[in-house]
């Protein structure tokens, strides 16, 4: 596989502070609320589209991160939903 094809530990970072920052702010309006981040990838077409979310979901399993809508680029209908902890452990997205 093509290694400019896999995000970098650089968006990673990015995307892990944009999500703890998020929660603290839900956190500090004792409110329960969803995560939502628009993201823009530099692939405007979107051709790698789906090694990108499969490498979020991956991050987010492995961060056990949770309650987060990733809405990909402006105009298309792209998405990565990773809802919560299901009973055996695993993160359900959609």
């Amino acid at each position: 596989m093509n290694t400019d094809t896999r995000l970098g530990d650089g968006f990673f970072r990015k995307l892990a502070s944009s999500i703890s920052a998020a929660k603290t702010e839900i956190e500090a309006k004792r409110t329960a609320d969803l995560v939502y981040l628009v993201v823009v990838w530099d692939d405007i077409a979107l051709d790698y589209y789906r090694q990108y979310r499969r490498d979020v979901i991956s991050f987010c399993r492995e961060h056990a991160i949770s309650d987060v809508h990733v809405k990909v680029g402006l105009r298309f209908n792209r998405r990565v939903r990773i809802k919560g902890v299901a009973p055996d452990g695993r993160l359900t997205t959609g």
